[in-house]
Formats: C-alpha cells, structure tokens, sequence
C-alpha cells in the first residue's frame, strides 16, 4: 500500500474515532435514610394545655428543613406553622424551634392536624408525622347546693344532698365515711351516673352511708366525681363529730326515718290501707313506694274496693292484741326494732302508718297520745302533710295492728 493511501485510511480512522464517545461506569448514589424515631403524637390535648413536640429525625445526609404545623380541621389550611435548618443529620425536635413555636395551649375547643415534614441533602422529601387530635373544653365538674355535717347526734340520720354537675358525662360519683385520721375508710358506696348533673339525695350514696350506725366521735363525710373528660375531684372533704344521745330524763323517744315516705290518699277515697303500707314499705327499703299503685293492682280506682282488697297488703301481717295496753306496747316494740306498725283508727275506718314515739315514761303504760304517725288521709284537695301525733286527729283505735314480717 502506498504512502498516500495510508495516510488517508489512517485520517477516516481518526474522524471515526473523534465522534465516539467513552466513560468509566460510576457507582450509583446513596439511598436516603430519612426518618422519625420516638416521637410524640398528639390524640386529645385539654383547652389550654401545652403538648411537647418530641421525636428524633436522623439521615444518612445532612438535614436541610424540618417544618412544624398544625393545621385546621380540613387537613391542609395552615393554623400555626415553623420550622429549622438543621444542617447536620440528627435533630431532635424537644426543646428546639418547632417545639417551642406551635402553641397548643392557644388553640380553641376543635379538631386538627399536627404535621412535620423533613427534607435532606439527597433531595428526599418526606411527611414523617400527620396527626388528627382534638382540643377539648376544660371540664365544669362540680357540686353545688350540698349539705354537710358538723354535728350529728348518735343514731340521727343525715340527708346526703347535692347536685354534681359538668360538661361531660359523670361516669362516676363516690361517697365515703373516714375515720378521724381522714384516710381510713369506714363506709363507702358509689354509683356510675353516665349522665352530666346528678343528685345525690335519695339515690346510692344518700341511701347507702347510714350514719344512724355510727358511734360517737369524728370522721370526715367524703364526695369525689370523674367525668368522662379525665378530671377527678374530691368535691365535699367535711369533718364531723357523732355525739353520744342527748339525755332527758325521764323520757324515751324514738322515730324511724320517713324521708322516703310520700303521696296521699284522694280526698274522701278508701285506699288508706295501701298508702299506710306504701309508708310502711318506704321507711323500710329507704326508697319511695305509691299506695296508688299498691291499691289499683286489686281495685279498679282509688273510691272503689273489691274483695280482694285484704290481700293488697305487701310484706306486713295482723295482730290482734288482748287489749289497748298491749297494742301500744307491741307497736313500741316494733318500733324499737325499726320497724313500722299500721294501726286502725277512727272506729276502725281507717288506717295510719305508725313511725315512732314520743314523752314515753313506762312502755306499759303508753297512750295514743304517745304515738306518731303519717295520715294519708287528706281534709283538704291541698293538704301535703303526713306527719302528726295521733291525737292530732283521732281519739280511738283498734287492737287490731299490721306489723312487718
């Protein structure tokens, strides 16, 4: 081959050669490890209450942002918002820039989203926390109108009352007699109300504490509630004294509890027998019983009677007495035994619930005038009261009684 082609070939060879180009393979880039460790979540945070923005954002390259936000109850409009420049590869959020810029505490009662995103120098993006929570009302829970003991007379009962109250549901309401060391329980009851007011009188805690059973000394009357937003609270902490009987000399007394007794009888109507029970009933099982009720399981109405009337009669059963000496003698020992006595007056017409004694010096020799007792009987469409001395009204009974079986 001669020169000149050589020359030429050699000349394509490098034009060839020049539009050709090479590189050495390189390793591919890093995957970023960009994360979240230990952090905190909020679910419900109280009205006014802080919450501490927690967690650990680490990565294999440096940090370049992480936001903070909180956000409305939609997902996206932005309430409060902040943020930091780490420039390093682990930031903890505790006690830094979005920590102590998102103030939970001034947020109103309502539903949003708490947010924080990272973004490093690989050019990965992430959310690493998207949290709905609520923020709630502070709970109103409290007592009002309650009573309290300071002093109670051995054996006397006391009315528990009170009305318990909040914004959420009280779901539950205890009520404690402590020794005088304020700690030691002596009685103890409760309930679960699941409702927003509740009144103690007349319910569990009022039935239950049976300070009537208590020796003479101190103790504390106690009254806590939850309610369903968390809060607990001790609502009546009342310290008392049980003192031993006043003594009259000469003179015995005794009444049973009658807080549970209610309702008359219709004027001129023929169910005296069954509110006398009802009464009965009531003194007995410390809750309300309706001689209407009672009285309308045998009779069609309440002026009308049927022969199936005597057996209307609930849990109690007749005695006859040799005479008017031990008829009142009987009743005084029923009482003794707290237990309550019907007795037929007015030439034996009518029935009245007999709940106690009064002035009496010799049990053996007793008068009607000794005697208390609720009347269901009503004189006038108005007349409320139960409560009176035998004598008030009538002037002769029977030897005929009902007592409790």
């Amino acid at each position: 081959m001669n020169k000149r082609r050589i020359t030429f070939f050699m000349a394509i060879v490098m034009i060839f050669v020049g539009t050709m180009s090479f590189s050495l393979p390189t390793q591919a880039a890093t995957k970023s490890t960009l994360k979240i460790t230990n952090q905190t979540k909020p679910t419900t945070i109280m009205k006014g209450k802080y919450f501490d923005c927690k967690g650990t954002i680490t990565s294999n390259y440096k940090i370049t942002w992480v936001g903070g936000y909180i956000l409305a109850s939609n997902g996206s409009t932005i309430v409060q918002q902040t943020g930091a420049k780490p420039n390093a590869k682990s930031y903890s959020l505790y006690g830094k820039a979005i920590d102590l810029n998102l103030k939970f505490n001034k947020l109103q009662a309502g539903t949003y989203y708490y947010k924080i995103t990272a973004h490093d120098a690989s050019g990965k993006r992430l959310t690493l926390i998207y949290q709905k929570f609520t923020v709630t009302n502070p709970s109103t829970l409290a007592i009002k109108n309650a009573t309290k003991p300071t002093n109670i007379e051995k054996g006397k009962y006391f009315d528990c009352k009170g009305t318990i109250s909040s914004n959420y549901n009280i779901t539950w309401v205890g009520g404690y007699i402590l020794a005088s060391n304020g700690s030691t329980i002596v009685q103890q009851t409760g309930e679960k109300p699941n409702a927003k007011s509740y009144s103690i009188y007349g319910k569990t805690i009022d039935k239950n504490l049976k300070f009537n059973n208590l020796s003479a000394g101190t103790y504390y009357y106690k009254i806590t509630a939850h309610d369903a937003s968390g809060k607990k609270l001790t609502l009546i902490n009342q310290k008392f004294t049980v003192t031993a009987p006043k003594k009259v000399v000469g003179t015995k007394n005794k009444e049973l509890d009658v807080r549970y007794a209610s309702g008359k009888q219709p004027v001129n109507s023929l169910s005296c027998t069954a509110w006398s029970n009802a009464y009965a009933l009531s003194i007995v099982d410390k809750k309300t019983y309706s001689g209407k009720t009672m009285w309308l399981k045998y009779n069609k109405d309440e002026y009308s009677y049927s022969n199936k009337t005597p057996y209307l009669y609930t849990r109690m059963k007749y005695k006859t007495c040799s005479s008017q000496k031990a008829t009142l003698r009987e009743i005084y020992d029923q009482i003794n035994k707290g237990k309550p006595c019907l007795l037929r007056v007015a030439k034996d017409t009518h029935s009245v619930c007999i709940y106690g004694y009064k002035n009496v010096t010799d049990p053996n020799n007793m008068t009607l005038a000794n005697l208390l007792m609720l009347d269901p009987a009503k004189y006038s469409a108005n007349e409320t009261n139960l409560k009176y001395t035998v004598t008030q009204r009538y002037h002769d009974f029977s030897n005929k009684i009902m007592i409790m079986n």
